[in-house]
């Protein structure tokens, strides 16, 4: 790398990629950040992010947020610019190959190819990998047809968890009781999708977890272990979301899951790496569940960063971001994991009120000043005629770093007392209990 700092471009407009620009931002490598399109958030870092020192004095490169419409804009704008490093956000992107024609064009780029993020679109391809490699998962079926999927369902009682095969921005998986709910869950995938293939799966019972690790194409090292909230309403009730809120560190993950978890997976991803099982560069987000009686298994991967875990996760990286993840692009990925400061962080998302069902869209938002510690980060946000308006169904992520969890999410509570727009809503109840959420997945 040459002495001159470095251009990046960042894809995506939720809280994700705020908070990926706002650390990247930080870099003392970089002198620009560009996010497209980004959101209100992105448009202004230093004001947005809050009056704490953190978002603001730390900030040494200049942000702009950019309307790039295709992929030969994106193409023509990293040329031109000289782009050191493209970080892509949302899963849409990397399936439609973003990766692949920046990496032709000579750019580099954070995120994996189009076959190598079939982990995640395909739910069906991640679990056969994990069999393939005797990764820990809930025993499962995949099914071509409705009339098969209601077969397999009828055969085997275990089998409660519906999962589309595709991408459904977080909402494509029914957890249910009995035969008769599996089966509607068949009829609404087949009414929502074009195409139909599903993942009939064990279900079990326990913590579910976030795990992720940076992969430079030989080996995974551990970023982070946090704890999302899916379910819409309080005590985990109500239809899963792309999520409510996050934090860490989990109680339940101590050191001797982390070993367990390195053997039983990452060591065996890492053995079908070594053995060109499969290829990946990226972020592998890996989702855990704790089951008493089973152990740890995977759920599902992940092939960028989660959200809301980015929010949480990113003010507690003591290391440069920037450097992890062109490291990380370029294969050579140093041996120790990144480092985290031993403080807490929590996530809570202000939502619309008829979230997931329905979004909200230029509706003017009043945001105060935000307590010492806390990072406001936009999710679904915009500016029209100078004011900052909804964008979406989850509106913004305030972020509190404190000694501990419960400290940290008294000031995530406490931030959003700072906001107003009709409708809002958010979940009081994110990491209430210090450490452990339900999950039956």
């Amino acid at each position: 790398m040459n002495s001159a700092k470095a251009g990046v471009l960042v894809l995506g407009s939720g809280g994700r990629e705020h908070a990926l620009a706002w650390k990247l931002a930080q870099s003392p490598q970089v002198s620009h950040v560009w996010v497209s399109p980004g959101n209100a958030g992105t448009a202004d870092l230093n004001r947005s992010a809050g009056s704490n020192k953190s978002a603001g004095s730390n900030k040494s490169a200049q942000l702009a947020n950019l309307q790039l419409q295709s992929h030969d804009e994106i193409l023509a704008f990293a040329k031109n610019n000289t782009i050191d490093l493209v970080v892509v956000g949302p899963e849409g992107y990397l399936k439609d190959g973003i990766v692949d024609k920046l990496n032709a064009a000579g750019i580099l780029a954070f995120g994996p190819t189009a076959e190598e993020s079939r982990l995640e679109w395909s739910k069906a391809h991640a679990k056969e990998l994990m069999l393939q490699l005797s990764v820990p998962t809930a025993a499962f079926k995949v099914a071509e047809s409705p009339e098969q999927a209601i077969e397999f369902l009828e055969k085997d009682e275990r089998l409660r968890v519906v999962k589309y095969d595709g991408l459904a921005a977080g909402k494509g998986v029914f957890v249910v009781e009995s035969l008769a709910e599996a089966i509607d869950a068949v009829h609404e995938i087949k009414k929502g999708q074009k195409d139909f293939k599903v993942v009939l799966e064990e279900k079990l019972f326990g913590e579910e977890l976030s795990l992720f690790c940076l992969c430079d194409g030989k080996k995974l090292l551990p970023l982070a272990v946090s704890q999302d909230h899916k379910r819409r309403f309080e005590g985990d009730l109500g239809p899963n979301t792309g999520g409510m809120g996050a934090y860490l560190p989990v109680a339940a993950y101590d050191q001797n899951l982390a070993d367990i978890v390195q053997e039983r997976i990452i060591a065996r991803l890492e053995q079908g790496l070594r053995h060109g099982v499969y290829t990946f560069k990226g972020l592998l987000f890996i989702g855990l569940l704790l089951d008493a009686e089973k152990g740890v298994n995977v759920l599902e991967f992940n092939t960028r960063f989660g959200d809301p875990e980015t929010e949480a996760v990113l003010p507690l990286l003591q290391d440069d971001l920037y450097v992890l993840l062109r490291a990380c692009a370029e294969g050579r990925l140093a041996e120790e994991p990144p480092r985290l400061s031993n403080k807490a962080s929590v996530t809570v998302i202000a939502v619309t009120e008829n979230y997931p069902a329905q979004s909200s869209y230029g509706v003017p938002i009043k945001i105060g000043t935000m307590p010492e510690g806390v990072t406001l980060f936009h999710c679904g946000t915009a500016i029209k005629d100078g004011v900052v308006v909804t964008n979406g169904g989850r509106i913004l992520a305030p972020t509190a770093v404190a000694d501990s969890v419960q400290e940290a999410r008294a000031l995530a509570l406490a931030a959003l007392k700072e906001i107003d727009f009709p409708g809002l809503s958010y979940r009081t109840d994110i990491a209430k209990r210090g450490g452990l959420c339900r999950s039956n997945s």
